[in-house]
C-alpha cells in the first residue's frame, strides 16, 4: 500500500510539473499569457465604412489601408525579447497580401491589404494571431474584394445624323444595324442612358454638340436593346448580363421634323450595378 501511494505521489508531482507547460505552451509569450484576440469589424482607414477594394481589370492590384477593430490586441508587442507582433491573415490566403501591421491600442490594428491580380471577388475573413491564439471568423470581420467590369462603348450607325435644310417633317430613322456594348461582366445589370451632361435640359436629344449643346433636334431619340421595343434615352434601358464578353446590341430611333441643317450626334454612357 505504501508503495502504491508513493507511485501515486510521484505521478501527481509529474503532472503538477507537466500540466502548466502543456496548458500554457501556446499562450505564454515572454512569461505572460496572451488573451484570445477578437475582431468585430474591418474599416477603411479612419472611417466607419466597410473595407473594400475593387479591381479595375483582371491585371489590377489595388491596395488599401484598413483599421481592424476588436479587442484583446497585445499592445506590448515587440517591446521585450521574444514578444512578437500580432500577425494578420485573411481567408484569401495568397490572394490578399497583408503588410504594415501595427497595433494602435488594444482595440485597433492598422494594416495594408493588397489584392493579387485576378483574385476572385467576394468577402474574405480577417484573422488576428497572437500567442498561439487566433480570432474567430464572423460575419462582421470580412474584407470585400469587388469584381471588375469592362464596358466598351458601341459604334452606332445611327449615332450620327446629317440633317439638311430640306428634311421633311416626321421622318423616323431607326438604327437597324445595331451597335453593341461589350462587357466581361457575368451576373450584373448594365444600363445605357443618354447623359447630355453639358446641358441636362436637353438630355435624350440629339444635338450638334453631341451632349445637348449647340443646335438640338426637336424630338427626343429612343433606344432599344432588340430593335422593337424602344424607351426614352434619358431614362435608359438595362441589360441583364448572363455571359462574359457578351455583345449587347443597342438601337436608336429618331423622329425628325423640319430642323436646322447640321450634323447631330448623341452621347451614351453605361453603368453597372450589383458589383458584389
Amino acid at each position: 500500500m505504501k508503495k502504491f501511494l508513493a507511485i501515486c505521489l510521484v505521478l501527481v508531482m509529474v503532472l503538477a510539473i507537466a500540466l502548466p507547460s502543456m496548458v500554457l505552451a501556446d499562450t505564454q509569450v515572454n512569461g505572460k499569457i496572451l488573451p484570445q484576440p477578437a475582431v468585430s469589424a474591418v474599416y477603411m482607414r479612419g472611417t466607419s465604412n466597410a473595407a473594400e477594394a475593387t479591381m479595375a481589370n483582371s491585371a489590377s492590384t489595388p491596395s488599401v489601408d484598413v483599421d481592424i477593430i476588436g479587442s484583446n490586441f497585445d499592445v506590448t508587442n515587440g517591446v521585450a525579447p521574444n514578444d512578437p507582433m500580432p500577425t494578420v491573415t485573411t481567408s484569401g490566403g495568397g490572394a490578399i497580401t497583408v503588410s504594415a501591421v501595427s497595433v494602435v491600442d488594444a482595440n485597433t490594428i492598422h494594416a495594408t491589404f493588397a489584392i493579387v491580380a485576378a483574385t476572385t471577388s467576394g468577402d474574405y475573413d480577417v484573422l488576428v494571431h497572437q500567442g498561439g491564439k487566433v480570432s474567430d471568423a464572423s460575419s462582421a470581420d470580412y474584407f470585400i474584394v469587388g469584381s471588375y467590369v469592362n464596358i466598351t462603348a458601341p459604334t452606332l450607325s445611327i449615332g450620327v445624323m446629317n440633317i439638311n435644310a430640306t428634311t421633311t417633317a416626321n421622318t423616323t430613322q431607326t438604327g437597324n444595324s445595331a451597335g453593341s456594348i461589350s462587357t466581361n461582366d457575368t451576373s450584373n445589370t448594365v444600363s445605357a442612358t443618354n447623359t447630355s451632361v453639358s446641358n441636362p435640359t436637353h438630355r435624350g436629344q440629339m444635338s450638334t454638340g453631341g451632349d445637348g449643346t449647340g443646335n438640338v433636334l426637336t424630338s427626343k431619340f429612343n433606344i432599344s436593346k432588340e430593335g422593337t421595343t424602344f424607351a426614352t434615352a434619358d431614362v435608359g434601358i438595362a441589360y441583364s448580363v448572363g455571359l462574359p464578353s457578351t455583345a449587347l446590341p443597342l438601337y436608336v430611333s429618331q423622329t425628325v421634323a423640319t430642323e436646322t441643317a447640321g450634323t447631330y450626334s448623341i452621347t451614351i454612357t453605361y453603368t453597372c450595378s450589383g458589383l458584389y
